[in-house]
């Protein structure tokens, strides 16, 4: 189950398996952190501070969300897998025959 899942979540995201979100990702967060440093050194010279503090505060707010809402979109994309790996209905072993059975099965051959 676990296999599965973990698949699911990483597949679309691996860039050599034909995933190209995962290129797309990672060159939009390598990019965002560039953008960050960039940022936060500029906004230690005094003069863009004072000129352009409210956009540099702006830009790391909007930084802070992205973040959050990356992790939130794995998050979800991990929490669906749980979701639909336990609806599947499990198989058990007939008593009797040894032939796989759903739980509603093995419950009425008892």
């Amino acid at each position: 189950m676990y296999r599965q899942i973990h698949h699911r979540v990483n597949q679309p995201f691996q860039v050599g398996a034909g995933g190209r979100i995962g290129q797309y990702v990672d060159s939009f967060i390598l990019a965002l952190i560039v953008a960050n440093v960039a940022t936060v050194i500029l906004e230690t010279v005094e003069p863009l501070h004072s000129a352009y503090g409210a956009e540099f505060y702006l830009f790391e707010l909007v930084s802070v969300v992205i973040g959050i809402g990356l992790f939130a979109l794995l998050a979800s994309i991990l929490a669906s897998g749980f979701v639909e790996e336990s609806q599947h209905e499990t198989k058990y072993a007939c008593p009797h025959c040894g032939e796989r059975v759903s739980e509603h099965e093995l419950h009425e051959l008892k």
